[in-house]
């Protein structure tokens, strides 16, 4: 089965005060990249920067162990 992981760290300059702008913002860039592309190409972790161009967080298409 896959699924989609990712994560954001929320401590830095660009989430404070508010960080649900900054989270809608990085989310539409997230999903404009996975609509160009392949799962091929999301099986690797892909970093995500802020608006400061700060590394804040990873996403990828991964496929879960057999139980």
């Amino acid at each position: 089965m896959k699924t989609f992981k990712l994560y954001i760290d929320l401590e830095n300059d660009a989430f404070q005060p508010e960080a649900s702008r900054e989270i809608a913002c990085i989310l539409r860039l997230i999903a404009e990249k996975i609509n160009n592309r392949t799962d091929e190409d999301l099986s690797k972790y892909k970093t995500i920067f802020d608006i400061n161009g700060n590394d804040v967080g990873r996403y990828a298409i991964k496929e879960l162990p057999e139980k």
